[in-house]
């Protein structure tokens, strides 16, 4: 998500200044991919590579900066400073959303985990997260449905201004006879029959938590405009 929620802003500055230490050191030309972790105000580096990755095309929409371009013209050659290139934050949020490929493997195992498993990414772009978050599940083919029957096992509240909220014995039998319209569940079984199914489906705390932000936020206007009339004001991350 762009811009981060979460973070402070010493947490930012401080990711800042070990990405720099990071890339000086590896006396890197181009891109660099950093993955971080934040734990209670301290920043952990979790792994380097001197590479592009699928997070680029995706910062570059959300702040209407060409990284991959600038990237190429550092790598033959060019300076940043004679590139003049001015770094930007976005007055929007953006989310990255996973497109995840159980329906094409059957059998697999929808619980997620930290291993990848997705196939493909969308984004969402919106004045409030909620929205965003609505969008690019939309696009990944995970339509929160306006209404029905959800079946819940995980400790979370709320949706129960949305939805019928009821209990099943049988609940993979119960998604099949077309009973139940969204699957809140560490189930295996069941996720496994609401992919067969093409029920839509949660299985983590954060991602329940995003989807009802998204509920409550799906009334909001679409904004639907071009990536290079977002707003974004010329700032530095960090900084």
């Amino acid at each position: 998500m762009i811009p981060p929620r979460w973070l402070e802003a010493d947490a930012m500055g401080r990711i800042r200044d070990v990405v720099e230490k990071i890339a000086r050191a590896l006396d890197t030309v181009g891109l660099l991919n950093v993955q971080l972790a934040v734990y209670e105000g301290e920043v952990y580096v979790l792994e380097a590579n001197p590479r592009s990755s699928r997070t680029v095309p995706f910062v570059s929409k959300a702040t209407g900066v060409p990284i991959a371009k600038i990237a190429a013209q550092v790598m033959a050659g060019a300076s940043l400073a004679a590139l003049d290139i001015q770094e930007k934050i976005p007055e929007q949020t953006s989310v990255k959303e996973v497109v995840l490929p159980f329906d094409r493997l059957p059998n697999s195992d929808p619980r997620l985990g930290p291993e990848m498993k997705s196939t493909g990414e969308v984004m969402g772009t919106a004045d409030s997260f909620g929205k965003a978050y609505w969008k690019a599940q939309q696009a990944a083919g995970a339509v929160l449905p306006k209404g029905g029957t959800a079946v819940i096992d995980l400790d979370v509240d709320g949706f129960e201004e949305f939805y019928e909220v009821k209990e099943f014995e049988d609940v993979p039998d119960a998604i099949r006879e077309g009973e139940i319209d969204l699957v809140i569940t560490r189930d295996r079984e069941s996720l496994q029959t609401a992919v067969e199914e093409d029920v839509t489906y949660y299985s983590t705390a954060p991602s329940v938590q995003a989807a009802l932000e998204a509920l409550r936020a799906r009334e909001e206007p679409l904004d639907v405009r071009a990536v290079s009339e977002r707003p974004v004001r010329e700032a530095q991350w960090g900084r």
